[in-house]
């Protein structure tokens, strides 16, 4: 007997947690029963109850037979002998059947990929070095074929981001069930993608020599300073003609910097791509040069090498799931 993964989606299945990040817990449930094709129903909005369901809240013990109580954006009940009124409550029967918290990827290119050989699909690229105004929101294609073949495995909420170049852009988080970018964005400016420069002597299938290797690291780093530190003088300026505006002439608008405003006033985080364990102590280091940013880390492949450094620092990681060594030594 084959299981068939059922996911109720919707982007009103929704609790907002993680400081100014929305975290859905939309539901899924995993049912026995013969090989059938994946559920597209019309979602259910407002007030829903799923009762004599086992649920697994994955922090506690299961609670069996339970209920879970949703009203419009939030779930407000989770566990047992509930004492509200359903009256008012479309009502799911969940007798026999499982019910988890949706996963999280918040590292993935799901949405701006379709076919990575066709380039016509790939959509996750810029030219040039500096693109913070880059929003990979304008870039998602809600018919791609990935997006409900992976939230019909439990993956209900991704972070999907830019690559390439020094600042590629900013990424976006999506909830996975939806009809356009609007619909399903639960933050358009989740974080502003940052590629830290390597130190390594392999970089582009050629071997640099140490020097070399400094010298092009340095090179890049200084960069990245002088476009922050550019972007933070427009950022004083546009803030002080805001402020008080009469008789001042206004400031030429320029899009990359103005794209970074936001992350310099700290309402969007800077997300640091850095794996080997050299390069993460350099950026924790670079970091501390920048007091005013918010950062988190991503990759770090090599973040086990270097895991105290990192605890010491308090800058969050995201991890992906599985490591396979990227060196032999």
């Amino acid at each position: 007997m084959n299981k068939t993964t059922y996911t109720f989606n919707s982007d009103r299945f929704t609790m907002i947690s993680m400081c100014k990040y929305i975290l859905p817990l939309l539901v899924w449930f995993t049912i026995p029963i013969h090989s059938v094709a994946q559920i597209t129903e019309k979602p259910v909005y407002g007030k829903v109850a799923i009762q004599n369901v086992d649920i697994y809240p994955v922090t506690s013990e299961p609670i069996l037979g339970g209920v879970v109580l949703v009203e419009g954006d939030e779930i407000t009940y989770v566990g047992q002998n509930v004492k509200a009124d359903l009256t008012d409550y479309h009502i799911i029967d969940g007798t026999g059947q499982r019910l988890y918290p949706g996963f999280i990827d918040s590292w993935t290119l799901l949405g701006l990929v379709e076919i990575s050989a066709v380039p016509v699909t790939v959509d996750h690229t810029e030219i040039g070095q500096f693109n913070p105004e880059m929003l990979a929101f304008t870039a998602i294609n809600p018919n791609a074929e990935a997006i409900p073949v992976t939230r019909v495995e439990g993956v209900t909420t991704v972070i999907s981001a830019p690559r390439g170049g020094s600042i590629s852009g900013k990424s976006v988080l999506i909830d996975l069930y939806g009809y356009n970018p609007d619909s399903m964005a639960v933050v358009k400016e989740a974080g502003l993608i940052v590629n830290f420069p390597s130190m390594m002597r392999w970089g582009g299938g050629q071997q640099r020599d140490a020097a070399e290797a400094e010298k092009q690291f340095r090179k890049a780093l200084s960069e990245i300073d002088d476009f922050i530190e550019k972007s933070s003088f427009y950022h004083q300026m546009m803030s002080a003609y805001e402020v008080a505006p009469a008789g001042k002439t206004k400031p030429d608008r320029d899009p990359k910097l103005e794209a970074m405003r936001p992350v310099l006033a700290g309402n969007v985080p800077v997300v640091v791509n850095v794996n080997r364990d050299q390069d993460i102590l350099n950026a924790i280091d670079w970091t501390k040069t920048h007091p005013e940013l918010r950062f988190v880390f991503v990759g770090v492949s090599e973040g086990w090498r270097v895991a105290n450094e990192i605890a010491e620092a308090g800058i969050p990681v995201i991890v992906n799931t599985l490591y396979t060594p990227i060196r032999p030594y």
